[in-house]
């Protein structure tokens, strides 16, 4: 699986590329490994903030000018404590067992701009003479003259369906609609270690 640890929670990182030990599995390509840091016998901690907004930032090279500029917003928080177990009168940790413990929390939202591809307006009519591609009929297994399928033979179900894809606005029959999409990254992280 994946994981992420945010920066303060980070004692080393190492990029296992190919040979390493048994202890790292058998899986081919590489490996990241993320070590975590432990407690310490005195008590230490950090707070963070990373916060990013629209105000700041640029049009995305792919955006549509003519859309609204994303109103991205991210806040990224957290906070990091480590130190030496300690229960007052019953347990004294130091130089024995150490804690670290971590929060992080990210919200963020936005807009990504992105390609897909929809059917044209001739494809929509049956009409697939923009693709070079033979149209073959799936009953008699010939190409249909012209890449045109009859509107005879187009099902009424397809015609139902197709007003529920959107309409081509960029030109060529692949990539043709520019469409932004909201996006939000809304995360909550807790990290507790005790050595």
């Amino acid at each position: 699986s994946i994981g992420t640890a945010d920066l303060d929670n980070v004692a080393e990182v190492q990029i296992l590329t190919a040979g390493y030990g048994a202890e790292y599995g058998r899986s081919s390509g590489g490996q990241i490994r993320v070590v975590t840091k432990s407690g310490t016998n005195s008590a230490h901690g950090s707070l963070f903030e990373f916060a990013q907004d629209a105000s700041l930032d640029s049009r995305g090279y792919f955006e549509n000018p003519a859309n609204p500029k994303n109103p991205r917003k991210r806040n990224q928080f957290g906070a990091q404590m480590d130190g030496p177990v300690m229960i007052p009168k019953l347990y004294d940790g130091r130089n024995k067992t150490f804690f670290m413990g971590a929060y992080e929390g990210v919200r963020a939202d936005g807009l990504t701009a992105g390609f897909i591809s929809v059917p044209t307006a001739l494809m929509r009519q049956g009409n697939f003479s923009e693709v070079a591609t033979a149209i073959k009929n799936p009953l008699t297994g010939q190409p249909f003259p012209g890449n045109i399928i009859p509107q005879s033979q187009i099902s009424p179900i397809a015609r139902k369906l197709l007003e529920y894809y959107p309409a081509a606005n960029q030109p060529g029959t692949a990539s043709n609609l520019q469409a932004n999409a909201a996006s939000d990254d809304n995360v909550d992280q807790v990290l507790f270690r005790v050595d």
